[in-house]
């Protein structure tokens, strides 16, 4: 669960193939000044309507959208669901 996350040397098309299976649940504040959005907007176009990607843009948040994520009962509902992948 990338918070605030961004990644500057993959390709997202690569990336968003690769992780295409992976339960992801991006959070990201829309007033951060210290990370871009750009690679988690860019994730959520590529891999929209997926079944494991969540989006969240957390409206009037900066760049410590954790303050308000870890106090909500829904993230660590989704986080305690997740389950590895079978070998």
């Amino acid at each position: 669960m990338p918070l605030a996350g961004a990644q500057r040397t993959a390709d997202p098309a690569q990336a968003a193939a690769a992780l295409r299976q992976v339960p992801i649940w991006a959070i990201h504040g829309a007033k951060d000044n210290n990370v871009s959005l750009d690679w988690d907007r860019a994730m959520a176009k590529l891999l929209a309507g997926g079944p494991t990607f969540r989006y969240t843009e957390v409206p009037d948040v900066g760049h410590d959208v954790w303050d308000n994520t870890y106090t909500r009962d829904d993230v660590w509902d989704w986080l305690f669901s997740q389950k590895a992948a079978k070998a």
